[in-house]
Order: structure tokens, then sequence, then C-alpha cells
């Protein structure tokens, strides 16, 4: 393992740890906005970075075209799931909830890892570098990015 892989690993482990207090449901809708995210930022930055023509590198453009999109996606997600959890009135966080909670918050991290991951290898050239070359866990989340592009392609 080399510190990229520790960075990763500590990202995963706090985002379990935040949930593990947050609970059940602000975590399943906080995991499906960031999957939400992550599929409009992926699906549709080629289209949104027409948006962005006065950026005259391509990839540049297409980069800022996906960041903006996610995070907006995010940003809108996150009100939604805000209004969500006041309308729903939860009277205690039991166990159960919390443990559930947690195991969505793994997800996230994972999820966050991901979409890292995919902005970074795309539109950076840090995929050509020896520390993600040696990184033990950067093959596996390669795994879940193809998986999830495949899914994407087919919808």
């Amino acid at each position: 393992m080399n510190g990229l892989d520790i960075i990763i690993l500590s990202i995963v482990s706090l985002s379990s740890l935040i949930s593990l207090f947050r609970g059940f449901l602000k975590e399943a809708l906080s995991l499906i906005v960031w999957l939400g995210s992550f599929f409009v930022a992926v699906r549709y930055y080629i289209e949104f970075s027409v948006y962005f023509a006065n950026i005259e590198v391509n990839l540049l453009r297409s980069g800022v075209a996906a960041v903006v999109l996610f995070i907006t996606t995010l940003f809108v997600g996150a009100i939604f799931s805000r209004l969500v959890c006041h309308l729903i009135q939860k009277t205690s966080l039991s166990g159960t909830d919390r443990v559930f909670g947690m195991i969505f918050g793994t997800f996230r991290g994972v999820l966050i890892i991901s979409a890292g991951l995919f902005f970074i290898g795309t539109f950076t050239s840090a995929s050509t570098t020896t520390w993600w070359k040696t990184s033990k866990l950067i093959p596996k989340f390669n795994l879940i990015n193809e998986s999830l592009s495949e899914y994407l392609e087919e919808i």
C-alpha cells in the first residue's frame, strides 16, 4: 500500500464513521444524491461543455463542465434531501438505523473515491504517475467506475 491507498481508506472510513452517527434515512438520501450527481456529471458533461466555449482547451472545458454538473446536482440534491428529512419526523435513532447508516456511509465513501478517481484519471495525467500505478486500491475503484460507466451507457 502506498500513501494514496491510505488516503483512500481514510476517506471511506471517515465517511462510514460519520454515517454511523447520522443514521439510515439521512445516509440513504445522501447516497441517492451522490449517485445522481455522478450520473448527471458522467452522462451530460459533453453536452454541457458547449456552455464553456470560452475555454479553448477541450479537455479542460470538459473537466469544468463535469465538475460544475456534479457540484450543482449535489447542491440541489442536498437541498431536496434536507427538505425530505424535515418532512419525515423520526422519533429516535435506533442502533439498527445507525448500523444501516454506517453501511450507506461506506457506499458513499466508495462513491466519493470513485468519482474523484474518475475525474482525476480522465482530466489529468495523474494516471501515468508512479504513485497511481503502484496503488493497490485504484485498480479496484477502476473496476467500479468501469461497471458504472457500462451501466450508465445502457440507460
